[in-house]
């Protein structure tokens, strides 16, 4: 919810200050707005197609083990998920680092 809010958000910063008129995508002001709007994005649908399932999954596990302690399998699959949560992580904070460093820097860079 508090991504979603915030890509609204910028959307509409971008409006306000005039980010859809012409050539406004072409100065260098616009160019590394845009680098870091679409690296914002793209986490955020990443986000979505990846945590979503992984948590999912996870809760399926977890029920299956109830109050019980887990055997080997379920051990492995939870480690599984794990491995696949991390390698997920890396990705979105990559590309937040992308989007938090060029829009760090855009005001910079100049209109």
């Amino acid at each position: 919810m508090v991504t979603t809010i915030t890509v609204v958000a910028g959307g509409w910063l971008l409006y306000e200050i005039g980010g859809f008129e012409d050539g406004f995508m072409e100065t260098r002001f616009g160019i590394v707005l845009t680098i870091g709007m679409t690296s914002g994005i793209i986490a955020w649908v990443w986000g979505a197609i990846k945590y979503a399932p992984i948590g999912k999954k996870v809760e399926a596990v977890m029920a299956e083990i109830g109050d019980g302690e887990a055997d080997a399998e379920q051990v492995e699959r939870l480690d599984g998920l794990r491995a696949q949560n991390t390698r997920a992580g890396y990705v979105s904070m990559t590309l937040l680092v992308i989007a938090l460093v060029t829009m760090t820097i855009a005001r910079n860079v100049g209109i």
